[in-house]
């Protein structure tokens, strides 16, 4: 059976469960993505899943370079712990005082 190319994949369409703010960290099932511009409960929008991203993390973790992180759906922030979504991998490190780090969507 063949495929058929349908897009590139940097974004994706989503229907939005609630409210969603421009710049928002959104998990679309398995996938992390971030919104560029508002989308209302109920209506349809994109959301970037590739690209690098500031986002916040855990407070007082370290965080090397290259490594694979997780988005904590109850906290909102980027992790090394399991149990969130995976979401990427750092592409510099984070000192355990920052409050952001840069992270390569999956």
């Amino acid at each position: 059976m063949s495929a058929k190319f349908i897009q590139e994949g940097k974004a994706i369409e989503i229907t939005a469960a609630a409210d969603i703010t421009a710049n928002d960290v959104v998990v679309f099932g398995g996938i992390v993505g971030v919104a560029p511009a508002d989308i209302s409960s109920g209506g349809t929008g994109a959301i970037q899943i590739e690209g690098v991203y500031e986002m916040p993390k855990e407070s007082g973790l370290a965080i090397s370079g290259g490594v694979a992180v997780n988005w904590d759906t109850t906290s909102g922030y980027v992790t090394t712990s399991s149990g969130g979504v995976a979401c990427g991998k750092t592409i510099a490190p984070a000192e355990s005082s920052a409050t952001v780090v840069l992270v390569k969507l999956n």
